[in-house]
């Protein structure tokens, strides 16, 4: 590789690389607490009358890049049943994280992905090595701008693969599902 090359490379990067890890796992975990935050208010009125009852606790990760980290896993107790919402990492292919929802009777995975996706996307892209392509450069800078609009999903088992967006009733459904009082997800 040339000097002028190397220098184009060094230049191309905004931040360090190191950096940007941090702030993405940082965004991670934010958006898992945003998670809870969100299934709490789905269940308050349950909560209130004690009929539910929701705690966190944490649990240590360690991911490709961004190391070893501390995010909060969420226990719902009700009826004699235990579910919890479990992070499984950000470095998730065909999204920015994933959550599984998991009870006696089966796991429900949500997804963090942006907000107008529907369903898997695969795309290929072919470039030299060493220099990103005009396409690669593109995606990046939708990926930076899609990170404002980014919305959790409930994903389907197979062969289904419709993203399904995720709102009070379809976790409630799913919470159902999980612990044998409801035999299909919304979307089966």
């Amino acid at each position: 590789m040339s000097k002028q090359a190397f220098q184009r490379y060094l230049d191309s990067r905004t931040e360090p690389e190191g950096k940007s890890w941090e702030k993405r796992k940082q965004q991670w975990i934010d958006s898992v607490a945003r998670l809870y935050q969100d299934a709490e208010a789905w269940l308050a009125e349950y909560i209130a009358t004690h009929a539910v009852e929701c705690s966190r606790e944490r649990c240590e990760r360690v991911e490709d890049h961004l190391g070893r980290y501390a995010v909060d896993a969420l226990r719902i107790r009700f009826q004699g049943q235990e579910v919890r919402l479990t992070p499984v990492g950000a470095n998730i292919i065909g999204a920015l994280g994933a959550v599984d929802l998991e009870g006696l009777a089966g796991t429900v995975r949500l997804i963090y992905v942006p907000r107008e996706r529907t369903g898997p996307r695969f795309t290929f892209h072919r470039h030299e090595h060493g220099a990103p392509s005009a396409a690669a450069e593109a995606r990046a800078g939708r990926a930076q701008a899609a990170s404002a609009d980014l919305a959790w999903k409930l994903l389907p088992p197979p062969p289904t693969r419709e993203y399904i967006d995720l709102n009070a009733d379809i976790f409630l459904e799913a919470l159902l599902y999980v612990v044998g009082a409801r035999m299909q997800l919304p979307g089966e």
